[in-house]
């Protein structure tokens, strides 16, 4: 898509996908809108939200199902987590507002789901400090709930085996070893942290990561032609 990916343009997102979809619009929240496109259009939509008390703060799901105007009713798919399909939509609705309804039509292909992937690029992943220590690792939200989070952690050693971690969150400030697991459920808090340690007592710099998207490209751009008189 070159210089039309970030803000993306629907129509040349629809014009890149082989002839599979087609733009059809983008609409103005509103929870009957959601429900007509999901259960009278039978299409899943795009929805766009913004951080509360930040419109620049952007971010997109795909809502597969549900209906009424209760979020909690409706399964999303949020491309921030590893596990982030068949979320509930309430796991967002607390700290974001929504905005748009961004809308598809097409022949889905059906089939098995691929195999998620770790986020990996520069764009995506927590931003990880450099270590000159043996011990590393990381720590990746996996998936969330309205009120637990699971936690990735991933950590390696180049002298001995990892046998310790440290976990805390914003809500949960413990400074507590425990045995290294390498998934944790907690409460949600905004960010979560980490630190390991191996068998020789060597250990890492803290890891971080955060529900939020971070580097979200700002509102999307829709093609706007102005007419003019020429005197």
């Amino acid at each position: 898509m070159g210089t039309r990916a970030c803000p993306f343009y629907w129509n040349t997102g629809a014009a890149c996908s082989n002839g599979k979809a087609s733009w059809v619009g983008q609409y103005g929240f509103s929870w009957s809108r959601l429900d007509q496109e999901l259960n009278q259009n039978h299409r899943p939509v795009i929805l766009g939200m913004h951080r509360k008390g930040n419109v620049n703060d952007t971010h997109w799901v795909v809502v597969t199902s549900g209906q009424g105007s209760d979020p909690s009713n409706y399964f999303i798919n949020d491309p921030w987590f590893l596990g982030g399909a068949n979320m509930m939509l309430s796991t967002r609705s607390p700290k974001y507002d929504f905005d748009y309804i961004s809308v598809y039509s097409g022949q889905p292909a059906c089939g098995n789901a691929p195999s998620p992937v770790l986020r990996a690029s520069s764009v995506q992943s927590p931003v990880l400090r450099t270590s000159t220590a043996v011990v590393t690792g990381t720590a990746l939200i996996y998936s969330m709930t309205e009120i637990t989070m699971t936690v990735q952690l991933i950590a390696q050693s180049n002298t001995g085996n990892i046998t310790e971690m440290m976990v805390w969150t914003d809500a949960n400030p413990t400074q507590t070893w425990q045995s290294f697991a390498t998934l944790v459920m907690l409460p949600v808090s905004d960010n979560v942290y980490a630190r390991f340690r191996d068998e020789y007592g060597n250990e890492s710099d803290p890891q971080s990561d955060t529900v939020y998207p971070v580097y979200t490209p700002s509102t999307p751009l829709n093609d706007l032609f102005l007419p003019f008189i020429w005197r």
